[in-house]
């Protein structure tokens, strides 16, 4: 694997753990358990994280 493709997949890494923290800053629990958008935002970024990391 080129160094170029490791960067890249550290990038998506990085972006979606960004991304999905950002969705929750500052939620109350409660209000994110009511929440199903967030929820499957937050899922999808944790899915594109290990699909990168997998990688």
């Amino acid at each position: 694997m080129t160094t170029s493709r490791i960067s890249d997949y550290l990038g998506h890494i990085i972006e979606a753990i960004d991304l999905a923290t950002g969705y929750v800053h500052d939620v109350a629990q409660a209000d994110f358990e009511a929440d199903i958008r967030t929820q499957q935002a937050v899922s999808m970024n944790i899915i594109i994280l290990g699909e990168a990391a997998a990688n």
